[in-house]
């Protein structure tokens, strides 16, 4: 503990910080629901049980209040196994509302409040239009709230930041309502927040008062972090100055720079005595044991919120890949840049019907229920380009990109931290930058490693990025898109693809007896057109569907992968989220031959 200020000189010293980060509440509105929503049920499929939440008896719009009392009114919608019993619930709601009150101390009644429950963002979204875990509506005194085993009652600080706009008014630092908030979640998502910034602390390398409030103002910076550093602020500020005078300037804060002088010398000692007393962060390769990997890239196909990651259509979709006796997934959040020459801040799937954190949670914790591992695989897209064209003109816009990009990742890191997944992913196909910037990945890794716990691997493209990276004895793993072609004849039989694909391996085996690592072949596919073989990643140009073709390329493959014990798994590009999902000159093998195939081999594959 920091010793504290007299509380004469308190007032002076915390509140002449200026923030200028003024926050905008966005309010849902519960009575418009997702008009693209498809109320008809999916044909049922031969190949599966029943779903455990079938489409067939839900009607998101059911309300059903659980309780109608002085203080708080609470609506199901529907009525779902939520954790806790409604009385146990509305415990825990008052709770939490009288540990604020007495913290303010302040005689001023909080109006009735309203709490939506949700038992999937699935249905919260098709309500509200937003898929976020909780969300304050400010104007109607209502918190709509997803509770469920992945997010159990206290996940979310957002009910402390109502209770405090109703007891204290809108502050003008937005840090402080945020900190505020969060400073009375002890077990915040998961991992407490005080951990979660003392990671960031440490990744960032942030010692100084003015270092930690510049990266705090960062525009692309993750949620989970400014919310985590917010409230270890917020603690700060309450151990140097005293929670009287916290509260009473808590509202107008504003600072100037000769105080900030003064609250450094107070910051210097809490980082120090962080320093002193923290765990040492794991820097080497995680041990962490995997089975063999038998798995998919599990696409996010449709884009709405009732058909894409975290829907009920994807938990049947997963279920589906369970019975091709597949025992992986790799979960694939992406973001976008608009140019890969252009250093700018890379955006966090956010919006409803993306792939944003809510969906990929779910879809990563209904393939865990099923006894699949996996792996947490963000990647970027870019229009007309891909990534391995990122390449920036001056030794500073490489410097600006890598900023940008351990932001970005960092928060994928966070969330396979918070939320188990079994692997990580850090790069998918970024060739130049793998290529030309080996240190900058090093530096990379080693951050995420302060964060992540878990293996971690980076997926290369064929050829060139897999065959020459130098970082690959820093990962857990050597990932690879596999897209060589098999051979570039059109006619061709079946013993000489074989002896083709063998030839690659031999290939792939050089690699991976220098640099002492397993393989993981992180992306493989063949497309439902003419001797895809030749160039798998291509696009069709005009070749017309021909499954039969598609099924002697994964046969060939699956075959030669039978014996080739330096591999450590395969994810074949792509499953479809959606059942209803149709491409038919695409990779998913969905209801083709190869799929019958597949689920042969990983049945009694390895």
């Amino acid at each position: 503990m920091l010793p504290l200020m007299t509380h004469s000189a308190a007032p002076i010293i915390i509140f002449l910080l200026p923030f200028l980060l003024i926050t905008t509440c966005v309010t849902p509105d519960a009575n418009t629901p997702d008009r693209n929503f498809d109320y008809q049920t999916p044909a049922p499929l031969s190949w599966a049980n029943p779903p455990l939440d079938s489409l067939e008896n839900f009607d998101f719009r059911t309300a059903n209040i659980l309780i109608d009392e002085a203080d708080f009114r609470l609506v199901a919608h529907p009525d779902r196994d939520f954790g806790m019993s409604p009385k146990d619930l509305l415990k825990n709601l008052r709770a939490q509302q009288n540990k604020v009150v007495s913290f303010v101390n302040i005689k001023k009644n909080i109006p009735k409040t309203e709490v939506h429950l949700y038992h999937r963002a699935e249905d919260k979204g098709l309500l509200t239009k937003d898929t976020h875990q909780s969300t304050i509506d400010f104007s109607e005194q209502k918190i709509h709230l997803v509770i469920n085993k992945l997010y159990p009652y206290g996940f979310s600080e957002k009910e402390n930041q109502l209770y405090l706009r109703n007891l204290l008014g809108a502050p003008t630092s937005e840090m402080l309502e945020r900190g505020l908030a969060v400073y009375f979640c002890k077990n915040w998502q998961r991992l407490g927040y005080l951990n979660i910034a003392k990671k960031m602390l440490r990744v960032e390398d942030l010692k100084s008062l003015d270092e930690f409030l510049k990266f705090y103002q960062s525009e692309d910076i993750s949620p989970i972090v400014k919310t985590a550093l917010a409230g270890y602020f917020v603690n700060f500020l309450m151990e140097t100055n005293g929670k009287e005078a916290f509260l009473v300037n808590y509202k107008t804060w504003q600072p100037d720079n000769t105080v900030l002088q003064l609250l450094e010398k107070f910051w210097n000692l809490k980082i120090k005595s962080n320093e002193n007393n923290r765990v040492e962060a794991n820097t080497k390769p995680s041990t962490t044991s995997l089975p063999y990997l038998k798995g998919f890239n599990f696409a996010h196909e449709g884009y709405q919120i009732y058909n894409g990651y975290g829907s009920r259509l994807s938990q049947q979709s997963l279920q589906r890949i369970a019975t091709l006796s597949a025992n992986a997934v790799a979960i694939i959040p992406y973001t976008f840049m608009r140019d890969p020459k252009i250093a700018a801040p890379i955006p966090i799937s956010q919006r409803a019907g993306q792939e944003n954190d809510e969906a990929s949670v779910r879809s990563h914790y209904d393939a865990q229920q099923l006894g699949m591992s996996t792996l947490l695989k963000p990647q970027i897209w870019l229009r007309g380009s891909w990534p391995g064209e990122i390449e920036m003109d001056t030794p500073e816009n490489w410097d600006i990109f890598f900023r940008y990009y351990t932001n970005w990742i960092t928060h994928y890191a966070l969330l396979a931290e918070i939320h188990q997944f079994d692997l990580l992913c850090i790069g998918v196909e970024m060739s130049e930058t793998a290529l030309q910037k080996p240190d900058q990945w090093r530096k990379l890794i080693r951050k995420i490693r302060k964060i992540y716990s878990g293996p971690i691997t980076y997926g290369s493209n064929w050829g060139k990025e897999f065959e020459q990276i130098t970082f690959w004895e820093d990962l857990d793993y050597i990932g690879l898109s596999c897209y060589y072609p098999l051979n570039e004849k059109k006619k061709i039989s079946e013993n000489d693809l074989r002896a083709s694909f063998s030839k690659i391996l031999t290939t792939l085996k050089k690699v991976q007896k220098k640099n002492q690592r397993p393989l993981l072949l992180t992306e493989i596919g063949f497309r439902n057109i003419d001797h895809p073989w030749t160039l798998p990643h291509a696009e069709p140009d005009g070749r017309p569907e021909n499954p039969a073709d598609q099924e002697i390329a994964y046969r060939v493959v699956l075959e030669r992968l039978q014996e080739a014990d330096f591999v450590a798994g395969v994810f074949w590009w792509k499953y479809p989220a959606n059942l209803n999902y149709q491409n038919p000159n695409a990779f998913a093998p969905l209801g083709l031959p190869a799929e019958a195939t597949i689920e042969r081999f990983f049945r009694v594959g390895r």
